[in-house]
């Protein structure tokens, strides 16, 4: 497990784990559960998420609401 750097931890709103294990390329199901999550609880919100990528390791800053 990483650890957040100290300058992405400062300000915002941060979206720590979204765990969907029935994910599938086909049924896009994290996609959807962050749709909702813009249209419900973070209506109106900005918030910031690390979207990881499984096959090449790589992280990033993602953003998204608003």
């Amino acid at each position: 497990m990483r650890r957040m750097p100290q300058a992405e931890r400062r300000g915002g709103l941060w979206l720590v784990d979204l765990i969907c294990p029935f994910h599938t390329t086909e049924n896009k199901m994290a996609n959807q559960m962050r749709a909702d999550l813009i249209t419900g609880p973070f209506k109106g919100k900005q918030f910031k998420f690390h979207h990881s990528n499984p096959a090449r390791g790589q992280r990033k800053v993602m953003e998204l609401g608003g």
